[in-house]
């Protein structure tokens, strides 16, 4: 039975690592736009941007954001992202920013493009069951398929 879960793991880390992959991958084709930072908290900064006169705003760091949304879900991986406020002054409202928009639906798009440090993160914390069953299947000298 545990073969079965770790079969299903691996699947499903295969399924969401090769999307988040590919999600990468396609970012590195995405156009720069200037955007001005319009909202600053702990958990997320919020960015307005202009495309073809069209003004959307995006609170994605990286693409584990727009990957997480996407799967009704939120992402918390934003490594290096803090807020700074000196004397009631929140110092990156009004910041401007290049954010990367997809040029066929400009609605998606993201500050740090291709592969982040939260996309490197997110592939190895995943992996480290993975490797565990591995390394505990080599130890005891049993094959990855019997029952550990």
């Amino acid at each position: 039975m545990r073969n079965f879960f770790f079969l299903a793991y691996i699947g499903l880390y295969l399924f969401f690592g090769i999307s988040l992959c590919a999600l990468a991958n396609e970012t590195n084709h995405w156009s720069p736009t200037a955007a001005v930072v319009t909202q600053n908290n702990v958990n997320e900064r919020t960015m307005t941007y202009e495309v073809q006169r069209k003004i959307y705003t995006t609170s994605n760091e990286n693409i584990v954001d727009i990957f997480a949304k996407r799967l009704g879900g939120r992402s918390f991986l934003h490594p290096g992202h803090s807020r700074t406020v000196i004397n009631g002054v929140d110092q990156d409202i009004g910041k401007q920013e290049t954010v990367y928009y997809n040029p066929s639906h400009p609605a998606d798009a993201v500050v740090n493009k291709g592969w982040s440090d939260a996309v490197v993160l997110y592939l190895i914390c995943t992996a480290i069951p993975i490797l565990i069953r591995f390394f505990v299947a080599i130890s005891s000298g049993a094959s990855v398929s019997n029952d550990v």
